[in-house]
């Protein structure tokens, strides 16, 4: 994953100084609350629906923090 982010960076898509540690935040981010949940067995297994909101919330924060910002 830091590979790919180390492509992104140099393509200008992305703007990393640690692309390692932003490999290890983005995992963390999409695992959040419900692998926890799963792996305590808190919850049932989540439909795709969840897993997907779940991803796509972790995108935007992710994206926030290192997105390149454009002007329009």
């Amino acid at each position: 994953l830091a590979e790919y982010l180390d492509k992104a960076v140099a393509r200008g898509e992305l703007k990393i100084d640690d692309t390692l540690l932003a490999a290890h935040q983005l995992i963390s981010l999409i695992h959040g609350r419900m692998i926890k949940a799963r792996l305590l067995n808190y919850i049932a297994v989540p439909a795709p629906e969840e897993i997907e909101t779940e991803v796509q919330a972790a995108l935007f924060v992710f994206f926030a923090a290192y997105g390149v910002q454009t002007t329009a």
